[in-house]
């Protein structure tokens, strides 16, 4: 099950406030999503995508242009192995 974005991407960079990151409650949710998430994986339930293949599915179905372009990504990042 894919999670939509509440609201449509745009090309400015959106501010985070001061502290958002500090909160305990978004670190224990988080911890608990990739908690899941792993254990979804163990069980089966997910597989493991190499980077390499989310950011050309993203390139690929993205109508934004900018978004993960060309030149977003360190090339030693994006390397084929």
């Amino acid at each position: 099950m894919a999670l939509k974005d509440p609201k449509p991407h745009s090309d400015e960079d959106e501010e985070i406030p001061s502290g958002y990151w500090d909160d305990p409650k978004l670190e224990r949710l988080w911890a608990e999503e990739a908690e899941r998430r792993y254990q979804d994986y163990l069980d089966g339930r997910a597989e493991a995508v190499p980077g390499e293949e989310v950011i050309r599915r993203i390139r690929s179905s993205s109508p934004n242009t900018n978004l993960l372009g060309e030149n977003s990504w360190p090339s030693s990042m994006i390397s084929a192995r």
